[in-house]
């Protein structure tokens, strides 16, 4: 009876033990998490809103390590809201999210890997145009691969995505390819130059067409000591051209030219005042085979997607003799940019602003796609027709809505998201650096597609300015 008991007593003992010991390894990994994201912007207390803060982000990132992750996002009521397949047991995340408002369900068929895999079986050009889709992404909403279509081909689109693919791991809605948001000049800024501000670059040989975009945030490559501004790709390429029925036989690239500001005299050939040059530095564009020489987010095997590690969206850079870390927010008033965004961001974060030379600055843009692979369109005749002819497939972009409003326009592109943010001492009226606007879609409400400025950094190995 007394060893029993003893038994009984030690296997207790043992079980307390491991259960001690279990407490104390998840509490150390929740304090080595939310230690390390201390320096991030602090998050609210126990059971505050999750926001749109910088922590959001980095939860989201470690989350995802989970392989029984399915989605993630925060809801209009600012919850957490975490999606795992049928059986996983939520514990760990329920710790990692203990200082959040947050719903952990594990109700989910497909792993995000799964879905990821699904959207690879139909993420091809050539597939898309054929079949009137607009662009891809997943939406961690429903855990299912989003397939917007041109609106009078939805049930083509349907059908031909549910030839891939099950039926229980996509859905298709009504969408429109976007256009370039390179346009007229409205704003102009002096040296040093600071983001969000308007350039113009002057036209290709052979070409009266010239194109005004905006900057987004200035760079610092530390190991050469130069500075450049950001902004999109495809100002700083010809994207005119035409289908000779074997090649693309486009314009020059804008890469030999000046990119200035226009004396606004009548011929548009003198510049008021020199902003700088993309010679021979990298962008994110590159020609492909399919068709031949159009310009496309350059892809696997070539240098640009080994720099930064996946698709790198639509991004160049202006050298110029000095940048400063702050964006025009209004004609008269500059921001200072006290962080970047590093992390990936989360759909239903509703905290983003954009600023570009047309448009000035508007918030309540929210994300609905984070990673989103896109067809773009040339010109008015391409939103009717699309083909070979006049589109682009631009990858690893990020998709904004916003309900209505004010919204980007062309002149915008290149121009800067961002967030508003408290600087590192309590200064009000800072921002966070989040992205370079790309294009905008003629849907029923407003929406933008940007690049993420960590993707900038990596490609140009380089730093977003920053106000110490």
């Amino acid at each position: 009876m007394e060893q029993s008991e003893a038994r009984h007593m030690s296997r207790q003992r043992w079980g307390l033990a491991i259960a001690g010991v279990a407490i104390a390894v998840l509490g150390a990994i929740a304090i080595l998490w939310f230690g390390q994201s201390q320096r991030l912007d602090p998050i609210s207390s126990r059971d505050g809103a999750a926001g749109s803060n910088a922590q959001s982000s980095l939860l989201l990132e470690r989350i995802r390590q989970e392989p029984t992750y399915s989605g993630a996002w925060i809801d209009q009521d600012q919850v957490f809201q975490v999606r795992l397949i049928e059986g996983a047991n939520t514990a760990l995340i329920e710790l990692l999210l203990a200082d959040i408002k947050h719903h952990v369900v594990a109700d989910r068929l497909y792993t995000h890997e799964e879905q990821l895999a699904a959207l690879a079986k139909v993420d091809d050009a050539r597939f898309m145009v054929e079949n009137g889709i607009a662009s891809l992404g997943l939406d961690e909403q429903t855990g299912n691969v989003e397939v917007l279509a041109i609106p009078e081909r939805m049930a083509e689109a349907e059908r031909a995505v549910a030839r891939r693919l099950p039926s229980g791991i996509f859905f298709v809605a009504p969408g429109h390819m976007p256009q370039t948001a390179d346009g007229l000049d409205n704003h102009r800024d002096v040296f040093p130059i600071a983001g969000a501000t308007s350039i113009q670059l002057s036209a290709a040989p052979g070409s009266k067409k010239r194109k005004q975009c905006t900057t987004a945030f200035g760079l610092h490559q530390a190991s050469t000591g130069k500075y450049f501004q950001l902004t999109a790709a495809h100002c700083t390429e010809g994207w005119e051209g035409a289908w000779t029925g074997t090649g693309w036989s486009a314009s020059l690239p804008f890469q030999s030219n000046p990119i200035a500001y226009d004396a606004v005299d009548a011929a548009h050939v003198k510049f008021t005042y020199y902003v700088g040059t993309n010679v021979g530095y990298r962008d994110s564009l590159c020609a492909s085979s399919q068709p031949a020489h159009r310009l496309w987010t350059c892809g696997p095997g070539t240098v640009e997607y080994a720099s930064v590690g996946d698709y790198a969206g639509d991004i160049s850079v202006l050298k110029v003799r000095r940048a400063q870390p702050w964006i025009w927010v209004s004609n008269t008033k500059r921001a200072p940019v006290y962080y970047k965004q590093t992390k990936p961001l989360i759909s239903g974060d509703a905290s983003l602003c954009a600023a570009g030379q047309t448009t000035a600055t508007y918030c309540g843009l929210w994300v609905t796609e984070p990673n989103v692979s896109v067809l773009y369109c040339d010109n008015e005749e391409c939103l009717k027709k699309p083909s070979w002819n006049n589109i682009h497939l631009l990858k690893g972009l990020t998709r904004v809505t916003k309900a209505d409003g004010r919204c980007s326009n062309h002149g915008d592109s290149g121009g800067a998201v961002f967030r508003y943010v408290t600087g590192p001492n309590g200064q009000k009226g800072g921002v966070r650096a989040v992205g370079v606007i790309s294009g905008i879609s003629d849907d029923a409400h407003c929406t933008v597609y940007f690049t993420p400025v960590a993707k900038a950094e990596r490609l140009f190995a380089s730093s977003i300015l920053l106000q110490r």
